[in-house]
């Protein structure tokens, strides 16, 4: 079967079981570092970037950006951060919510380039996504204490946008008010870094 026509396979298991089955499927052979597979769940995720494509089916997109962020390669890093940039302004606020949530699962090594999406991101909807992943990690307890100022100083400026991300940042204020929130050391951080391959699913 073409790619296409496997999409449209798939479009017609939606609300069945099988269709999370046959995803899952997907997705552990990709890991597995099988090329066909790969590439398949980028086709799906280019898809990804329509706003039509989102309208006619928000079920299949959810989960190809979730099989694709879950197989946790550098290829897939890459890819989904330039998606990232690609999405337009009126992309779905429950699209960024998703990968905002997912995008932790790269742990400390995605943190360059979602502060960079956070200050700098070409688009209002790629700003978002910077924002609500650090707030996300911060909240999960996953900053430093240098990170976390960082973010401090984005929430203290930060102004309602779209996509509802004040409501992360004022759960955010929040924590940082009660000053509760524990942060990896320095050290353990450089230490994650070192051995970034033990989060990461290196090709063989």
């Amino acid at each position: 079967m073409t790619f296409e026509e496997k999409r449209d396979h798939l479009k017609e298991l939606t609300g069945s079981y099988s269709l999370i089955v046959e995803m899952q499927d997907i997705m552990e052979r990709a890991t597995e570092d099988d090329e066909e597979s790969m590439q398949f769940l980028e086709f799906l995720l280019n898809d990804c970037k329509s706003l039509k494509t989102w309208r006619e089916n928000n079920v299949l997109c959810s989960m190809s950006i979730t099989a694709y962020i879950r197989t946790r390669t550098p290829r897939s890093m890459n890819k989904i951060i330039a998606f990232c940039y690609e999405l337009p302004d009126q992309t779905h606020f429950g699209a960024i919510e998703l990968i905002s949530t997912l995008l932790p699962l790269y742990r400390k090594i995605i943190l360059g380039p979602i502060k960079e999406m956070a200050l700098s991101g070409n688009t209002q909807a790629t700003r978002a996504i910077g924002l609500q992943t650090l707030c996300n990690m911060y909240l999960e307890g996953n900053l430093s204490l240098e990170d976390a100022k960082f973010l401090e100083q984005l929430v203290a400026s930060f102004k309602e946008d779209r996509y509802f991300s004040s409501h992360i940042t004022d759960l955010v204020k929040g924590a940082m008010a009660g000053g509760n929130m524990t942060h990896d050391s320095e050290e353990e951080i450089q230490a994650i870094l070192d051995h970034s391959d033990d989060f990461l699913i290196q090709k063989k």
